[in-house]
């Protein structure tokens, strides 16, 4: 049976099946085995012997790498591969039926986390196969004791999806990569921050290019807390986050928390009036140039998208194209950027009639820039990252 459900409806759909139920959303495969409505197990075809290899230190495994099952490595990756090893691991005897039972709950978990993520668009229609029958590897017998309810996982994944908003959208996948590119701002005194100089600097050494995720994984943490502990570096232009490598980026990102409207009452209808009778306000055009997509983001959500129209570049070097597009009344830019760096590019847009008389806000993790560079870039003041919101609106508010 193939057919196409509503997402905001899926977990309830499929509640109602048996078999096994395959979903497939940006070429990746979600794999739920179902016995009357409850789950057997679930996994996704971007899972691998990684992801068993993090579950298992959690069972207390400290080998795991003498385990030659998991250093196998294949041409081509089964969809049924996380849920034959681990089948495999317990015939081989490096697993009990109760270290099994454990280890298919966590991989369960971790598959239908991002599944969730993709259920809270309400207009997106999943395409959903579902076999005729269920067939059991291995002459694997399933206890009714040990089949998962699926509304309890669903309330636990809800419950980290309210945490992973509170990160949002300054974070919105456990599979973008943070980095550190000036090393000396780790000596920077962050008050907020809950590592010591001397362990940011490890995790920086660790992070090569590494995902949340699998820094999560090498140093056995939760990546849920892990994200909250490096956000606040993230947020002070000390660590910078990178978007997911292939094929993670395929997966769908953390969704924004949509809450529900109250219905419109009599004052908030005068209210709408009065501002219908008000002139119309100038909507002002920034452009903000920053390689940070973090800082971009964390800039877009502190301007009023009704004041203000951000053109948000991550590119330095195809800024300019863009600004001559847009005709902005400032302009905000970093200036430690790769390519060319802010000192250089304002110079340059200084050089040209048509932004002479445009302002220019430089931004910088380094906080002793001299009041002579600014003089010599033409740039009109400057900002120390990190800055609060109201702080950075006070600035924008004196040239615009």
């Amino acid at each position: 049976m193939n057919k196409k459900l509503k997402s905001v409806n899926l977990f309830n759909d499929i509640a109602k099946l048996n078999g096994k139920v395959e979903i497939t959303h940006n070429s990746v495969v979600w794999q739920l085995f179902l016995v009357e409505g409850k789950l057997e197990s679930a996994n996704h075809s971007l899972q691998s012997e990684q992801t068993i290899k993090y579950y298992l230190r959690s069972l207390g495994y400290h080998d795991i790498e003498e385990i030659d099952l998991l250093k196998e490595k294949t041409s081509h990756k089964s969809k049924h591969q996380v849920k034959n090893l681990i089948n495999r691991l317990e015939k081989l005897g490096y697993l009990n039926s109760k270290q099994r039972l454990i280890l298919t709950k966590k991989i369960t978990e971790d598959a239908l986390e991002p599944l969730f993520w993709l259920t809270q668009d309400e207009n997106e229609l999943i395409p959903v196969q579902q076999s005729a029958s269920l067939t059991f590897e291995e002459n694997l017998a399933i206890s009714e004791h040990h089949l998962l309810e699926i509304q309890p996982l669903i309330k636990n994944i809800h419950q980290r999806w309210q945490l992973w908003q509170k990160l949002y959208p300054l974070i919105v996948s456990p599979h973008q990569r943070p980095s550190c590119a000036n090393p000396s701002l780790l000596e920077k005194s962050i008050s907020s921050g809950n590592l010591s100089v001397q362990v940011l600097k490890q995790l920086v050494q660790l992070m090569n290019g590494l995902s949340i995720r699998e820094l999560a994984f090498m140093i056995k943490q939760d990546e849920l807390k892990l994200a909250q502990l490096l956000s606040t570096y993230i947020t002070g232009g000390i660590l910078k986050l990178y978007p997911p490598k292939s094929p993670f980026n395929l997966l769908p990102h953390i969704p924004p928390l949509i809450t529900e409207k109250s219905p419109i009452n009599e004052t908030q209808i005068n209210q709408i009036i009065t501002q219908e009778n008000k002139p119309i306000q100038k909507k002002y055009n920034i452009v903000c140039i920053d390689d940070s997509p973090a800082m971009l983001e964390i800039i877009s959500s502190y301007l009023d998208s009704h004041k203000y129209h951000l053109i948000a570049i991550a590119d330095p070097m195809k800024s300019l194209s863009y600004m001559f597009k847009s005709n902005p009344d400032l302009i905000i830019m970093d200036i430690s950027m790769p390519g060319i760096n802010g000192n250089r590019l304002c110079q340059i847009l200084k050089s040209s009639s048509i932004f002479k008389s445009v302002p220019i806000i430089l931004i910088s993790g380094e906080t002793n820039i001299q009041a002579d560079i600014l003089e010599s870039t033409g740039a009109r003041d400057f900002l120390p990252k990190p800055f609060e919101k109201q702080t950075l609106i006070n600035l924008i508010h004196k040239y615009c």
